[in-house]
């Protein structure tokens, strides 16, 4: 998957290190920055690992520049994109906490008491977040790079890979297997192999994309 570049791409994890580091202390010092924060840094990102890809498999030299290129190239419509991913998970969390609200009897319950009610609970938590976080997966897998290379508007694209996901079901959910493996186990020293697997996951993310909607050679 990646070519020639040691130097270049132990570069780019470094600097996709510093920024995801800068994300995750402006979220822990101020949470409402921290959340709105993340769209404007994340998607364009991914944008710039997928330009990156592109340009390897081109036979180009990968530079460092690539990284940040989503934040000039198409950098208003991949901002954008990581908005409208933020609805869904906010009116998720919303549901949940009114349903978790109407089951205590009106006030914010503290915690999950034992018993029957953690289990209801916890069915409610389960019945609307797994939905959404399937949905978000199979919308997001493929709008970035959809936004990047076709011009797409950013709803478009997340319908688009949504339904792509849908006809290619089998392989989603190799890659999905897969990417939480990885995940659990970059969570394991201290959650630092997140940084690696992130890049490496939104790679397999492109690679699957030129299988997906064509198969020529990239412009």
């Amino acid at each position: 998957m990646f070519k020639k570049s040691p130097g270049v791409w132990a570069g780019l994890f470094l600097t996709y290190l510093l920024i995801q580091l800068l994300i995750e202390a402006l979220s822990r010092a101020i949470p409402l920055v921290g959340l709105f924060l993340r769209p404007v840094l994340q998607t364009p990102l991914q944008g710039g690992v997928m330009l990156g890809c592109a340009a390897q498999e081109r036979n180009e030299p990968l530079r460092l520049s690539h990284l940040f290129a989503g934040f000039s190239w198409e950098f208003g419509p991949l901002v954008r994109l990581g908005f409208l991913f933020l609805v869904p998970a906010i009116a998720a969390g919303l549901v949940v906490g009114i349903a978790l609200m109407a089951l205590s009897g009106g006030t914010a319950p503290a915690g999950l008491p034992g018993g029957p009610g953690r289990g209801i609970q916890l069915v409610i938590v389960g019945v609307v977040t797994v939905p959404v976080s399937i949905g978000m997966l199979m919308a997001g897998l493929f709008s970035p790079a959809l936004v990047v290379f076709h011009d797409l508007p950013p709803f478009e694209a997340m319908k688009s890979s949504f339904f792509a996901c849908l006809r290619n079901y089998r392989p989603i959910l190799s890659y999905a297997a897969i990417g939480m493996a990885l995940t659990i186990l970059g969570l394991i020293p201290f959650g630092l192999g997140l940084l690696v697997v992130g890049p490496v996951v939104t790679a397999a993310a492109y690679y699957g994309y030129r299988d997906i909607f064509f198969s020529s050679e990239p412009d």
